[in-house]
């Protein structure tokens, strides 16, 4: 009978646990790289990747604060994109990312202003990725552009581990509790007769 209770206990923490990493789960953490100002390690923002190539908006986070009174950057700001990792770091290989808030083009005698964002491969950076942008602002006296040198970039991975993993090692670790529990409180119960003969 016992055998039996622990045979069922095993296949249903087996079940949940193929059903928890096999599902599609829209809280599933992504591969976060922190980009940062080389040299100085200034942190200019972060992008959450949702795989470890791609050419689509869909699933990245950026999150990047920059000059002027621009809110900070996201994904609804990405015009153009493409990405690879290196699948067993995380490393960027490349990265060309443009991104674009504000008025486009400027209307003719209207204040208005936009700012544009890039990161992409250099020959000329150390580090084989560069960051600028460029701003223009306008208003009745004129228009002005506003243009940041290129900055070498490094990318670091944040380490953010899936919520899948974390409730496989939940279930496991309960799972194991209670089979060693079970295995314990029915062991004490057991009574040995022993025959003296």
């Amino acid at each position: 009978m016992m055998r039996i209770k622990l045979f069922w206990n095993a296949t249903i923490l087996a079940f949940f646990t193929a059903v928890t990493t096999l599902t599609p789960q829209a809280g599933r953490a992504a591969i976060i790289e922190n980009v940062l100002e080389h040299e100085t390690q200034n942190l200019l923002g972060t992008i959450s990747f949702p795989a470890i190539s791609g050419n689509d908006a869909a699933g990245v986070d950026l999150s990047f604060v920059l000059s002027g009174s621009f809110p900070p950057f996201t994904e609804a700001d990405i015009t153009s994109i493409h990405w690879v990792l290196d699948p067993v770091d995380f490393a960027v290989l490349d990265i060309d990312l443009d991104a674009f808030q504000g008025d486009n083009p400027c209307p003719d005698s209207v204040p208005c202003s936009n700012l544009q964002l890039h990161i992409g491969p250099s020959p000329f950076s150390e580090t084989g990725f560069e960051f600028f942008e460029i701003g223009i602002f306008c208003d009745e006296n004129g228009c002005g552009i506003a243009e940041t040198f290129p900055i070498d970039v490094d990318f670091r991975v944040a380490a953010v581990p899936e919520p899948g993993g974390f409730a496989i090692l939940v279930v496991g670790l309960i799972g194991t509790g209670m089979v060693l529990w079970r295995t314990k409180r029915t062991g004490q119960l057991r009574r040995y007769h022993v025959g003296l003969g």
